[in-house]
């Protein structure tokens, strides 16, 4: 089986195993090509041979996501279209600002702030953040926790995990970080893999979030952490407004057509979820954002 750490010899107490997101199998590492240590390019293979998931720019893959998939060939397509100078600007644009100017990023915000300062408790293991987006929230996880915990960036889009890749770079900190591209639908780790799990509005963006949480839950260990922070209300009653009001809905029948399709609704109703789900909520701040603890006993 494939570990993080044979992904990236710079995690070097990390077991964490992966598996196949399609069927759950094995996983084997094909024709890797290292730099410093990390794997920069290399093919994963199911070894039931469902699936052949690539590694780019030191970026693994392991999602069947349309969303996510992106080859080689293209990779290097985009690089030609863009040129060179506007991909450099693509990939670092509001992330050298950390070696310059190093609190003047949004990881300042005060609920990213708040997810670092509750997973200082985490004394070892890993910790993975759902949904990471540029990597904002795992830089100030990264500069608060213990360094004898690693952090997993994952997200479904393979240039997001790629940039919080970057990020952890620039902060010297790639031994201690490895993004991933995969669905969190479908966690590509094996039970009980992850100390603590968080995210910061990551569950208010994924179709069916409640099969997401369960995938959290599966992959926590027992007494492991869930820290997350949700705006109050769903962000697609905005985003889905036109169509809403296109079939004549009213805001109660808004809020049922999105729970009907998996998304997430209101905060309440997130925390009810949680609870269905097998965690225990340890405790719940309610500011200009909601930040809710969970424990998985």
């Amino acid at each position: 089986m494939i570990s993080l750490r044979d992904l990236n010899e710079g995690i070097k107490d990390c077991g964490v195993l992966l598996i196949c997101p399609i069927c759950g199998s094995e996983l084997m590492l094909e024709n890797p090509y290292r730099k410093n240590g990390r794997v920069q390019k290399g093919e994963i293979h199911c070894l039931k041979g469902c699936a052949v998931f690539p590694i780019i720019d030191g970026v693994p893959i392991i999602s069947a996501s349309e969303k996510s998939s992106v080859t080689d060939k293209q990779l290097r397509r985009i690089r030609r279209l863009m040129g060179k100078d506007r991909w450099q600007k693509s990939i670092y644009e509001g992330y050298t600002t950390i070696a310059t100017k190093g609190d003047n990023t949004s990881s300042r915000d005060s609920d990213a702030v708040a997810i670092s300062e509750r997973l200082r408790r985490v004394e070892n293991g890993v910790v993975i953040d759902i949904g990471c987006g540029g990597g904002f929230t795992t830089e100030r996880v990264l500069q608060s926790i213990q360094p004898s915990v690693y952090s997993v960036s994952l997200d479904i889009f393979f240039g997001d995990a790629k940039l919080a890749n970057k990020r952890a770079e620039l902060l010297g900190m790639s031994d201690r970080s490895m993004g991933i591209c995969a669905d969190a639908l479908h966690l590509p780790f094996v039970d009980y893999s992850f100390s603590a799990a968080y995210t910061r509005y990551g569950f208010n963006h994924i179709k069916g979030y409640v099969d997401a949480l369960k995938e959290v839950y599966r992959t926590l260990k027992n007494e492991g952490a869930l820290v997350v922070t949700e705006g109050k209300n769903s962000m697609w009653i905005k985003i889905l407004a036109q169509e809403f009001a296109q079939r004549g809905l009213n805001y109660e029948e808004q809020i049922k057509e999105l729970r009907n399709q998996g998304y997430f609704t209101n905060i309440q109703d997130f925390i009810e979820n949680v609870k269905q789900v097998g965690f225990d909520i340890t405790s719940i701040d309610d500011a200009s954002y909601v930040l809710v603890e969970a424990i998985k006993r």
